[in-house]
């Protein structure tokens, strides 16, 4: 009798499995030092990602299983519990690829592109290295079809709104903006450099990197599986998360601005790629993902007391 099937479904149809990841996540924030806005934000993201599963019904049998990760994937390095741009950055990129993924095949989506705009140019404000995710919106909007030349221009105006109304604010003040300073603060970061990480940080991005690459290997032999917008939903995803690995992996200071959006985007891919499995080896690996996250966390949290 094969009981790999029941293994797999099992986990993945189990309620109870998120509520018991949630209550770990939650004991080891408390534990350890955090920031109350990056709480909320965290907070916030479950429901992000829950209304990102239904709305555009990327899992075939509606799991939680990517809401079990995220929330277990919070507290592999609790050190991001108290970076504040970290987590508005993963917020603010989860919404903009939904705004992206709701204009599917528009021929030109105007409005859409200026709000994501508007987006990034508040994230500017937060920290300039945010302008660089525009390449990624551009490149997720040319995917799904859905910029031309004037969508181009207006995620451009979008992305400049914030700055101008933040210059103009400074002027009306009579306040020096202080360029140099800030030129002087960030340039260094846009250098490639080998990053120093602690051995808990690699086996991290190693854990993640292996769940990314077995997902996107899977997306590349069975997307035909899927439907054909699914399927375009979920190899962004992946490109994405490359892109965003290969940032952490070559600019160490970007490890607190990107790891949290890899968290959220990451926990969608491997979601997905869980949930279409049937074998009793997919069923073990997952279980042993699962405690692994639980083993890293309560080890860092363990460190940081």
């Amino acid at each position: 009798m094969n009981r790999g099937p029941r293994l797999i479904e099992r986990i993945v149809k189990n309620k109870a499995l998120f509520p018991i990841a949630l209550i770990i996540s939650i004991s080891a924030w408390v534990l350890s030092p955090y920031s109350w806005v990056v709480a909320l934000m965290y907070c916030l993201m479950p429901l992000l990602l829950w209304g990102f599963e239904r709305h555009f019904s990327l899992f075939r049998n509606k799991s939680q299983l990517h809401l079990t990760l995220f929330v277990l994937m919070s507290i592999l390095v609790p050190s991001l519990h108290t970076d504040v741009t970290g987590s508005i950055v993963m917020v603010l990129t989860t919404f903009s690829i939904f705004i992206l993924f709701e204009s599917y095949q528009q021929r030109d989506a105007v409005l859409s592109l200026h709000f994501i705009g508007i987006l990034l140019g508040i994230g500017t404000l937060i920290d300039p290295r945010t302008s660089l995710f525009v390449l990624v919106v551009w490149f997720v909007a040319y995917q799904v079809q859905a910029i031309r030349l004037k969508g181009f221009i207006s995620s451009l105006l979008g992305m400049i709104l914030p700055i101008i109304l933040w210059l103009a604010y400074l002027f009306v003040n009579r306040i020096l903006p202080q360029f140099p300073v800030l030129f002087s603060q960030y340039k260094d970061q846009y250098i490639p450099q080998i990053p120093l990480f602690s051995w808990t940080q690699w086996t991290v991005l190693g854990l993640i990197i292996i769940l990314i690459i077995t997902a996107t290997a899977y997306l590349l032999k069975h997307s035909h599986y899927d439907k054909l917008r699914t399927a375009t939903y979920m190899n962004l995803i992946a490109g994405t998360s490359f892109f965003l690995f290969v940032c952490i992996l070559f600019f160490e200071n970007w490890w607190t601005l990107l790891m949290p959006s890899l968290y959220a985007l990451t926990s969608i891919l491997v979601g997905h790629y869980f949930s279409n499995q049937k074998g009793k080896l997919s069923g073990l690996a997952l279980m042993v993902v699962l405690l692994l996250m639980v083993t890293l966390g309560a080890y860092e949290v363990m460190v940081l007391k």
